[in-house]
């Protein structure tokens, strides 16, 4: 568990040092707010090499508009969009 001090979870934590520390690549992110929080977090899980993920039903925001912005956003440059069942299915395989 990561206590998140900052928009995104990578700022002033141990986050990174732990994801490298146990191998892990791929990243599946989901929170409050789309457009600050979940979005801060995947552009720097994306500046770091990570493969992210986002579940587009399993985050949210204010107002629609800007939840649909910011995943159009964070699937063009930064994550492949997904939805919450997708995530379930694939880490059943």
């Amino acid at each position: 568990m990561v206590e998140k001090l900052a928009y995104s979870a990578f700022q002033g934590t141990a986050f990174d040092a732990m994801l490298q520390r146990m191998g892990i690549r791929q990243l599946a992110v989901i929170g409050v707010t789309t457009s600050i929080c979940v979005e801060s977090t995947v552009r720097d899980a994306a500046q770091r090499g990570l493969d992210v993920y986002v579940a587009r039903d399993a985050s949210a925001e204010w107002e629609t508009s800007r939840h649909e912005q910011s995943i159009e956003q964070m699937g063009y440059a930064f994550a492949r969009i997904v939805t919450a069942r997708q995530l379930v299915d694939a880490w059943k395989k």
